[in-house]
């Protein structure tokens, strides 16, 4: 049971590196289940392009991907078959790595993008207390801007806590 083409241009994040390589090993097992040579065949040719076209921050996928191109090489199947199971195993762990690297990775490059909105929204606080003291300074309470001002002063403020 091959997994066909392979559009390994496509391939753009470790996730999807990860992914495929997933595909990859769950049919190696399936074809060394089946004693399928030329599926075998298939797959070992598909593991070989993978570690060539892999880019360097998936080096940990490559090392798997030897693994099984190593398990499928092997003269006894049933060998072969428990080898690739571990493997799958080390790569469930790799994806969590993965995974979690992304998360965080993501909620980094969304306090990155907030942080001007924030030191901004911090400036204009700033600017409407200093308002709002003039209006105090200035007995100017009963000025309709300054309920505004306060009511404005008081939605960043909350806002921003």
């Amino acid at each position: 049971m091959s997994v066909g083409e392979i559009n390994w241009d496509r391939l753009l994040t470790t996730e999807s590196w990860a992914a495929t390589l997933q595909t990859l090993v769950d049919a190696s097992a399936r074809a060394l289940g089946q004693g399928n040579m030329e599926d075998i065949d298939l797959l070992q040719e598909q593991l070989r392009t993978f570690i060539k076209r892999s880019p360097p921050k998936a080096a940990m996928l490559d090392t798997i991907a030897s693994g099984v191109l190593d398990d499928l090489m092997a003269s006894d199947l049933a060998s072969g078959l428990a080898a690739i199971r571990g493997r799958n195993a080390e790569l469930q762990r790799q994806l969590l790595v993965i995974k979690g690297v992304t998360v965080d990775a993501k909620a980094d490059a969304a306090r990155l993008r907030l942080e001007p909105v924030i030191a901004q929204l911090t400036q204009t606080t700033q600017s409407l207390e200093k308002l709002l003291k003039e209006y105090e300074d200035a007995k100017d309470t009963k000025n309709p801007w300054y309920k505004k001002t306060r009511d404005a002063l008081s939605g960043l403020q909350a806002l921003l806590s």
